[in-house]
């Protein structure tokens, strides 16, 4: 079950992973058979770190799950088949992994779920309503600017140890979370193929938004604002109708259907002799080496 000051960790697996493929790189092979194993063993350093004291950032947490992408399509390319359209296929090596990564969290007691037609922010979403519903904290390992819509007082991202909470997410994009989709929105994200309103950048977005206090308004008044500029304005009023597709492709579901609650994904602390044994079996000596000095030392 989840009780009111419990603390629920959830994993952005999927940015994980591909950060740990890019870190490494195909240069990490086994030995036995030469198979690229880089981003299986960057995901293994974060668990070891995460899931070996049971503590994130001095808080020792009671649920954990990683949550990740599932290929194909999703309920995004619905509003929009061009969505994430110019991105790339995964690398072959790194999609040769992705059973060995999945095996690794269950090694570590660490729950995996993913749903076809729904992306990982998705899942951290759902989890993150419940625990917060629960009146648990959450603390997503993530830097996902999308999933800093979600936080709050009861909840923030850690990336490279350090917490983003609220205050961090307004010094970074000068809007509080609850206006951060709305930011996405006017600004758009190359990144995810998503247009927003040309010729409103970073500053102009905040700017709108606290003196507006939503993107609908900001669409509504914004094109008779002087204070704006007559190009500007003319944008506001042209391409307003991209920003509101922009906003429904930002926005986190929060009522996925998922097979598997929070309340199944406990953390009863690492069970070393499992770990210890996957680690062997894949020919990770150092970090099984590890692993094995903490077991002695029980």
């Amino acid at each position: 079950m989840i009780f009111s000051g419990d603390n629920v960790v959830l994993i952005d697996a999927s940015a994980l992973i591909f950060r740990s493929y890019y870190v490494n790189g195909d240069r990490l092979t086994r030995p036995s058979d030469g198979a690229a194993v880089g981003a299986v063993v960057g995901v293994v350093q974060a668990l070891i770190r995460l899931c070996e004291p049971g503590v994130l950032l001095g808080r020792p947490f009671t649920h954990i799950v990683a949550c990740l992408d599932v290929p194909g399509p999703t309920t995004r390319h619905d509003i929009d088949p061009l969505y994430k359209a110019h991105r790339t296929t995964h690398p072959s090596a790194l999609s040769a992994q992705r059973p060995w990564i999945i095996n690794a969290f269950e090694a570590f007691g660490v729950r995996t779920v993913g749903l076809a037609g729904y992306e990982a922010d998705d899942i951290i979403a759902t989890y993150t309503r419940q625990a917060v519903d629960a009146g648990a904290e959450v603390s997503i390992m993530s830097a996902d600017k999308d999933l800093m819509q979600l936080v709050s007082p009861q909840v923030s991202l850690v990336d490279h140890g350090k917490r983003i909470g609220p205050a961090e997410v307004m010094e970074k994009f000068g809007v509080p979370p609850a206006l951060l989709g709305d930011f996405l929105a006017l600004v758009g994200d190359p990144s995810d193929g998503i247009q927003g309103v040309t010729g409103v950048g970073k500053k102009t977005a905040s700017a709108l938004l606290n003196r507006y206090g939503s993107l609908e308004a900001v669409l509504s008044e914004g094109g008779e604002d002087s204070s704006l500029g007559k190009a500007r304005r003319h944008a506001v009023a042209r391409y307003g109708h991209l920003a509101i597709k922009a906003r429904q492709l930002v926005s986190l579901t929060e009522d996925v259907p998922l097979a598997i609650s929070l309340n199944e994904c406990t953390w009863n602390g690492l069970d070393r002799a499992r770990a210890y044994e996957w680690l062997v079996g894949m020919e990770f000596a150092g970090l099984a080496a590890g692993i094995e000095k903490t077991i002695s030392g029980d």
